[in-house]
């Protein structure tokens, strides 16, 4: 089998268009010994020309690699970018998710836009509630763009912000307990409890009622019983399909619990198999406010009522809003693998059953049936949520039609009805809907794989067309009514929530306060586990330990990535409503930081070892005293300290050098590398100590200039002298020292010109000084010296020992 470039050729199918298919070498080369390399060469083929958007040319290769074998879903995720940009230059104005580009309240999530329940506080600092980060659904933070790296187990949950979450329930009990009663549905519908589910949901949507029992029985439908309790909240009279339904006037609920319960409720009713009440609730949802997760929710029902065509298009148009909802692209993937993959023995017997004269008219019909009346009772049960002239704020009213009509959509009737459930579906929309879709592809028995990945080609090429898309699924009427439905949406969308108000004297300082400080937070950072500190407090705790000063859970991922960024939530919260004492904290810190900054007073003192002007000085910094030094030099900006040698009277020694941080790299336990460089010598004026290192007040060392003219000539002779013997002595070291002084120091500095032209003197005098194996001691004596003879002749008294020692 060959890699070239496919002939294409073209077929006329039923309606006379062209189907592209790939010629492909004979099957017997599909089996030899290289098979699985062949196979791996031409899906990385299928992948670049995907990443080229060549989607034609990109089909023919991964239908042929499916042909072979298998190929998991999440093999096709370049395949699915390339038809996400196509499905976007389609669409003639791609929408955006609203409050992507908005203020988002500051206690609502920024994901599903509804109230920011059990916080979970990202590595970016942005707070998101536990519902949208339990899916798992985010893989780039909304606001700025982070990608989100989940790190915990698929069975633990992340933890919630123990400051924010207990803020929130003393200031707002009653949104957190709608916002528990949401997660209770979600868990019902993880459990399977739909019916439970469903009668919950309905109880958020509509406060004060509880359906007690609502049956339909078959073709008759008659509702046994329907009982309200509550209030003087009578229902007058219920009839399905086609009659009125009148109900008394419910408290009304909020935009976003509204969405979120009816959302909740359309996942269970999919479930019960009641795809006509999901749609309705997904339709309601997408109308009150178009999001992500509505399409999601309705591609969902789509594809369990088997429109892989419709779903399919849903999902496309949920990821041209959020391009990193998970949930929906896995889906994407699934359904394009399934569509390239030859069509297994049970769905070939199925599609040939649904075409063949002795096939079961039962389920031929009744599958047309279901799809014609699903479609026109949406067309008719929609219509008064979108052109009715209602208040749009009111979202409730709506809600008791779902109790009031069918209590579930035909189940099953026998295992051949279950086994062809899906083909049929697939045939039955096909027929009802009247569309030329991508169910084509698996409806039509007689179109071979070359075929039918022709045309998927042109169905993925343009089923990205504008409007149509708005009503997925819908009639031709609903379609057109597009317009209309625009201005009830835009209708809606002015009735949206206002801000929560915190109450009065609301939050109080102390609710606020570091728990390792106890002062007002300042850069709160909130760690994975839930606990928030100070930036610069946490920081100090992990300079000793790896663990979180409350609870002791480990941190050291948190350690290793060192992005202690700032709680957002918590930091507006501050400054908004403690705006005087946040003041108050911020003068204290700077002049924390000004004193910090100052080179000539308290200048931390690192006692290690001798260090020289111009000379580099890499350094290994694993005490917790001296990571605090590091990262204040840091904070601060001076990027310096100074390094002395010890003494056993005193702590350090009268004389040094300050260093000048050139690069610090952090390794994952705390420990750091730090890259130094010398810089000017100082003299010790007083000795201290802050926070366990020593500091001290200082004056800098300067050579004394000669002015005189023959002095100044003398003085160059002189450098010349012993720059000249330094380099002998350098070329005659043994080949294994040599290597290890560049290793280290680095080369040998260039004659100067000027040799007063800096305060320190020439810098081969400092490298020699470094290099020449003497004791610290006379080192430190050179170091002190402010006169340049003086230092020069030293050395030359040094290179002339050395050179007369043997084997120097």
């Amino acid at each position: 089998m060959s890699l070239q470039q496919p002939e294409v050729e073209t077929a006329s199918d039923d309606e006379g268009e062209g189907v592209f298919f790939i010629e492909t070498d004979s099957e017997s080369e599909w089996k030899d010994e290289d098979q699985i390399d062949n196979r791996e060469l031409i899906l990385q083929k299928a992948d670049a020309l995907a990443s080229e958007n060549r989607l034609k040319e990109a089909i023919d290769y991964y239908t042929m690699v499916m042909r072979d074998g298998a190929v998991r879903p999440e093999q096709l995720s370049t395949f699915v970018d390339c038809v996400l940009r196509n499905f976007k230059r389609n669409v003639s104005e791609p929408e955006e998710e609203p409050g992507s580009g908005e203020d988002i309240p500051m206690f609502d999530c920024p994901s599903c836009h509804s109230f920011l329940g059990e916080p979970v506080t990202l590595s970016c600092g942005h707070s998101y509630c536990r519902r949208c980060t339990d899916h798992s659904q985010l893989s780039k933070c909304k606001l700025c763009g982070e990608p989100v790296h989940w790190t915990h187990a698929p069975d633990q949950q992340l933890k919630v912000n123990v400051i924010l979450s207990g803020l929130l329930d003393k200031f707002f009990p009653e949104d957190l307990k709608t916002y528990k009663t949401i997660c209770e549905i979600q868990e019902l519908t993880t459990r399977r409890c739909f019916k439970e589910a469903v009668s919950l949901a309905s109880d958020v949507i509509q406060p004060g009622s509880e359906v007690a029992s609502v049956e339909v029985k078959g073709a008759s439908e008659e509702v046994a019983s329907v009982e309200v309790k509550g209030a003087s909240e009578e229902v007058a009279s219920v009839e399905v399909k086609g009659a009125s339904v009148e109900a008394g006037s419910f408290e009304e609920v909020s935009v976003e619990v509204a969405i979120a319960a009816r959302l909740c409720r359309a996942e269970a009713y999919t479930g019960l198999k009641q795809y006509r009440l999901a749609m309705e609730d997904t339709e309601f949802c997408l109308t009150a406010r178009r999001s992500a997760e509505g399409f999601f929710q309705k591609a969902m029902v789509l594809h369990a009522m088997g429109q892989t065509d419709e779903s399919l298009q849903v999902f496309l148009q949920c990821l041209a809003m959020d391009d990193n909802f998970t949930r929906a692209r896995s889906q994407v993937e699934m359904i394009l693998c399934d569509l390239l993959s030859p069509a297994g023995e049970t769905v070939k017997e199925g599609l040939r059953a649904t075409t063949q004269s002795h096939a079961s008219p039962h389920i031929r019909a009744k599958t047309l049936a279901n799809a014609t009346s699903d479609a026109d009772s949406r067309g008719t049960h929609n219509e008064p949520e979108r052109t009715g002239p209602a208040n749009p704020c009111h979202l409730t009213r709506a809600a008791s039609l779902h109790n009031a009509t069918e209590k579930t959509d035909e189940p099953p009737e026998s295992v051949e009805r279950a086994a062809l459930s899906r083909t049929n579906s697939l045939c039955g929309h096909a027929a009802g809907l009247g569309g030329e879709g991508l169910k084509r592809v698996w409806s039509a028995p007689q179109l071979g794989d070359q075929d039918r990945a022709g045309l998927l080609k042109r169905k993925l090429s343009v089923s990205g067309a504008g409007p149509g898309l708005r009503s997925v699924g819908g009639s031709k009427q609903k379609r057109q009514g597009g317009e209309q439905s625009e201005a009830h949406r835009g209708q809606v969308s002015s009735c949206s929530p206002a801000r929560r108000s915190i109450p009065q004297g609301q939050p109080k300082s102390s609710d606020l306060e570091c728990a390792l400080c106890i002062r007002l937070f300042y850069e709160p950072v909130t760690t994975p586990c839930g606990h928030t500190f100070c930036k610069s407090c946490l920081e100090r705790c992990l300079d000793h330990t790896p663990q979180c000063p409350l609870c002791k859970e480990s941190l050291k991922e948190y350690l290793a990535c060192r992005k202690y960024v700032v709680t957002r939530v918590l930091d507006d919260l501050i400054r908004e409503r403690l705006g005087e004492e946040h003041k108050e904290r911020s003068k204290t810190n700077l002049e924390e930081t000004q004193e910090l900054s100052d080179l000539t007073r308290s200048v931390p003192i690192f006692v290690c070892t001798m260090a020289y002007p111009t000379v580099p000085c890499p350094l290994h910094v694993f005490e917790p005293r001296y990571r605090l030094m590091i990262r204040r030099c840091m904070d601060t900006g001076t990027r310096q300290f100074g390094m002395c040698i010890s003494d056993p009277t005193q702590g350090f020694v009268d004389h040094g050098c300050m260093l000048i941080i050139r690069s610090v790299h952090f390794l994952p336990d705390g420990r750091s590398v730090v890259d130094t460089i010398g810089g000017k010598r100082f003299r010790v004026l007083s000795r201290g100590m802050r926070d366990g290192y020593s500091i001290a007040d200082i004056e800098h060392l300067e050579d004394t200039r000669v002015e005189d003219g023959e002095e100044l000539v003398r003085l160059q002779r002189l450098h010349d002298g012993v720059y000249d013997q330094a380099v002998r002595w350098f070329q005659n070291l043994k080949v294994r020292f040599h290597n290890q002084i560049l290793q280290h120091f680095g080369p040998m500095p260039a004659r100067e010109a000027d040799i007063q032209a800096t305060p320190n003197g020439p810098a081969c005098c400092w490298w020699l000084l470094a290099v020449l194996p003497i004791d610290p001691r006379h080192q430190l004596s050179v170091l002190a010296m402010t006169s340049l003879r003086e230092r020069l002749q030293k050395i030359q008294h040094i290179l002339t020992y050395l050179q007369s020692v043997p084997d120097s």
